[in-house]
């Protein structure tokens, strides 16, 4: 049994405890210095929302494609490279083939994150306007060499 004063063990048969001089008794609880065993936290599990980071993952790819599209278009010009332009017109076609994917997933994610409460709402929202951004960037006039 412990102490419940200084909490030192003491040897069953004491009435007064040897380190403190305190009263022991059978009505005073007993002193465990370990305490309740605690139980852990419930764990929230992570939710994932999938849509929302290949969203982000689309819009990124999407972008980048379209960015190195007009970087090539240009460079053919002055280059004066059938083969740049070409390489440039693929890009384009994967840039837009990738964004509205990344258009799609975003805003699946959006929907995800709100209705369902699957989280990831700043990942979907990036990944959509990354993906937009792209799309708007097939506006931009594409030069080609003659």
């Amino acid at each position: 049994m412990f102490c419940p004063k200084c909490g030192k063990e003491v040897a069953d048969g004491f009435n007064v405890c040897p380190y403190c001089g305190s009263a022991l008794g059978q009505q005073q609880p007993q002193y465990n210095p370990y305490g309740q065993p605690q139980q852990a936290a419930p764990v929230n599990p992570v939710v994932k929302n999938g849509c929302a980071t290949a969203g982000l993952v689309f819009g990124i790819i999407g972008l980048a494609a379209m960015v190195a599209a007009i970087a090539f278009a240009y460079i053919s010009i002055y280059t004066l490279s059938v083969g740049l332009a070409q390489f440039a017109l693929v890009l384009t076609y994967i840039s837009l083939v990738t964004s509205i994917v990344g258009v799609i997933l975003g805003i699946v994610g959006i929907i995800m994150a709100t209705v369902k409460q699957k989280g990831h709402l700043p990942v979907a929202i990036v990944g959509l306007s990354l993906a937009a951004v792209a799309l708007l960037l097939w506006v931009v006039p594409m030069p080609m060499p003659a």
